[in-house]
C-alpha cells in the first residue's frame, strides 16, 4: 500500500480516500490485487527458502484465514496476532513516532491516563488548540496527522465492508489466535506474551503443520 502511494506521488492517508471515492471501480481493482499478492505472500510464492515468514499489515490476518479456509494443498497453518492498544495509547505512540518523544510528553499532560477514551475525536477535544513547550507550531501538525490516520480508518473500513462484508476487518478478533492488549506493558513483556503464546498453539496445533 505505501508503495502504491509513493508510486502515485500521494501520502497512504490520501490514497486511502481516493481508493475509497473510486471503491466502485479502481479502487476495488487495487484493493483485490493487493490483497491477492499478500495471499501469495502468505502461501510462500515469494519466500521459498524462508524457514518461518513474519507479515505485519492490516489485512493479512484476514487472507492468512482465508488462504487456510481455500488452499488445503498448502501445508503450513498461519499463527496469527493481533497487538492492540487503548485510544490514549495509540495517540501517544503516534505522537511519539511521528513527531518526537518531547512532543509525546507534552501531549500526555492534556490526556489524563485516569479519564477515558473511547474515540480519537475524544483525543483531538483535548488537545485542540493546545500550545506546548518547545514544540511551537507542532500541535497543528499533530491534529492534522490524526485526522489524516482516523479518515484512513473510516476510508479502509468502507472499502473493506464494501469488498468482503463487516465481519472482515482487521479489528475483528475472531481472525486471530492471540489477542495482545500492549496498553500497560512494556516491549519484554509483549515479546514474552506473543513468544509463549506461539508455543502454546504450536503444541495444541501440530507444530503449524496441517494434519
Amino acid at each position: 500500500m505505501r508503495d502504491l502511494a509513493a508510486e502515485r506521488g500521494v501520502g497512504i492517508g490520501e490514497l486511502s480516500n481516493i481508493l475509497a471515492q473510486n471503491s466502485a471501480d479502481d479502487g476495488a481493482i487495487v484493493d483485490v490485487n493487493l490483497d491477492y499478492k499478500t495471499c501469495e505472500v502468505v502461501l510462500g510464492k515469494y519466500e521459498n527458502d524462508a524457514s518461518m515468514l513474519v507479515l505485519e499489515g492490516r489485512q493479512p490476518a484476514v487472507m492468512a484465514s482465508f488462504c487456510s479456509e481455500q488452499v488445503p494443498t498448502n501445508t503450513q497453518i498461519p499463527f496469527r496476532v493481533y497487538l492492540k492498544c487503548s485510544v490514549r495509547e495509540q495517540a501517544l505512540r503516534y505522537v511519539g513516532r511521528e513527531v518526537s518523544e518531547v512532543a509525546r510528553m507534552e501531549v500526555e499532560k492534556y490526556l489524563p491516563s485516569n479519564e477515558m477514551y473511547e474515540t480519537m475525536e475524544d483525543v483531538l477535544e483535548r488537545i485542540q488548540g493546545q500550545v506546548f513547550l518547545g514544540q511551537h507550531g507542532k500541535m497543528e501538525e499533530i491534529v492534522a496527522g490524526f485526522r489524516t490516520n482516523m479518515d484512513r480508518d473510516a476510508d479502509d473500513k468502507v472499502r473493506f465492508d464494501q469488498l468482503y462484508g463487516e465481519e472482515c476487518h482487521y479489528r475483528n478478533e475472531k481472525f486471530y489466535d492471540l489477542v495482545v492488549d500492549t496498553s500497560f506493558i512494556e516491549e519484554e513483556e509483549k515479546l514474552n506474551q506473543v513468544s509463549s503464546g506461539w508455543m502454546e498453539w504450536l503444541v495444541e496445533n501440530n507444530f503449524g503443520i496441517r494434519q
